[in-house]
């Protein structure tokens, strides 16, 4: 699996590992034989705190620089552990995306040692319109808890363009695939690419046999499934009639492809098209933030 990598990092804000007090024994001066006692004398503890080494870690998604084109599921991600103390630590990290557990296991360092931790969320992003994803992070040990949270966002920007097999013809084999036939040959496509944006689908259609036909509808697909389809369309023989779709657009890339189609066969399977598509290209960029 190749890394992906953030622009954005932060530091797990470390808590105090552990303190220790001692008795710092504060007593009244002795009054003067005889003089009346004012009040009580005794031991007065006054707490000093020693620090314990601290352990901290600076969560990454796959190395720490930002990426362009990053996958978003799964997502690989990495917790770099510090131990800025002297004495070695042990515990248990673990990271969880709400109710999910994202991993959990060992962790042991050295006084000094630091350490990367890498893990996978296989769920990662599930479409590119999902929101961001809160991680929750906790190193717990021997006298020792830090906690933290991380969410991380993701910028994703797109671009298409119309791919139409029959550009690549010459005229005359364009020519010879029309005749006879209802068909279309060219795609027009305007599309807001933003999640939750709309993409419409436009195109003449022309009835090239000697008879009228009906119901002729233009479909677009996405992976095989059709995503949308015009009203269907009546012909006269020898006319046009432009087919328009309009499809909701969810962030994914990849070839929205088109067809017409005749469920009635009133073409009598004289239907044919260009197989135009529209391919969508998507960047996406993610970041790290801390949750305060």
């Amino acid at each position: 699996m190749k890394k992906l990598a953030l622009a954005a990092v932060f530091a797990l804000p470390a808590l105090v590992l552990a303190a220790s007090h001692t008795e710092h024994e504060s007593r009244a001066a002795a009054p003067p034989s005889g003089a009346p006692t004012t009040g009580p004398t005794g031991t007065i503890p006054q707490p000093k705190i020693d620090l314990a080494p601290s352990v901290k870690g600076i969560f990454f998604a796959g190395g720490g620089t930002q990426k362009n084109d990053a996958p978003l599921s799964p997502l690989p991600l990495e917790l770099h552990l510090k131990n800025h103390g002297n004495v070695a630590k042990q515990g248990t990290l673990t990271v969880r995306a709400g109710a999910l557990t994202i991993a959990s296991g060992p962790f042991a360092l050295a006084g000094g040692e630091a350490k990367t931790v890498p893990f996978f969320d296989n769920l990662g992003f599930q479409g590119p319109c999902q929101s961001p994803i809160t991680y929750d992070t906790k190193l717990q040990g021997e006298g020792f808890v830090t906690e933290s949270k991380a969410r991380v966002s993701k910028a994703c920007t797109y671009g298409g363009q119309v791919k139409n097999p029959w550009n690549m013809l010459p005229p005359d084999r364009v020519w010879e695939q029309s005749q006879n036939r209802v068909y279309y040959n060219t795609l027009n496509v305007g599309a807001s690419l933003t999640c939750g944006g709309s993409m419409s689908f436009t195109a003449p259609v022309k009835n090239n046999t000697n008879h009228a036909v009906s119901g002729i509808m233009l479909e677009v697909l996405y992976n095989g499934a059709v995503k949308g389809a015009s009203q269907p369309l009546s012909i006269a023989a020898g006319a046009s009639k432009t087919a328009s779709v309009s499809i909701y657009f969810q962030g994914d890339p990849g070839a929205y492809k088109t067809r017409l189609v005749d469920p009635q066969n009133t073409a009598n399977g004289a239907i044919t098209g260009s197989g135009a598509a529209y391919e969508v290209e998507r960047t996406c960029n993610l970041t790290i933030d801390p949750v305060l």
